[in-house]
């Protein structure tokens, strides 16, 4: 699924109508999900900041590098990637990751870091 948010960057930006992706991967195969199979796995503090919209919707990417994101696993292989606009030590932070641990269906939990490019350092620190 495709949802639209604020995205609450590291470096205190907050970036709206950024495009925020769901996606499972299992047995190494990515795939589209939908409401309902988001609504098992996705804290309710998540659906309450983002919306869904359509694949083709006019969203911004990430301009400064790549999300921090999620990955709600159910077995020991596959998962459920997700995008995650919350600013790490915030309230909705701490809330989805509580939300998730109490998940009886989350196995176990991975969380990958916002990657910031050489690029934006240099547009924004050099000149």
């Amino acid at each position: 699924m495709i949802y639209r948010g604020v995205y609450q960057s590291d470096l205190g930006l907050s970036l709206p109508s950024i495009r925020l992706e769901v996606y499972s991967v299992i047995n190494g195969i990515r795939s589209v999900t939908n409401d309902n199979f988001d609504a098992d796995y996705l804290p309710q503090v998540y659906k309450s900041h983002v919306e869904i919209v359509p694949p083709r919707f006019n969203l911004c990417d990430f301009p400064l590098g790549r999300v921090r994101y999620a990955k709600l696993f159910f077995n020991s292989t596959d998962y459920l990637r997700a995008d995650l606009p919350f600013n790490p030590g915030s309230n909705n932070y701490e809330q989805f990751f509580t939300d998730v641990f109490a998940n009886s269906l989350i196995f176990s939990v991975g969380l990958e870091g916002e990657l910031i490019s050489d690029d934006f350092y240099l547009r924004r620190f050099v000149a």
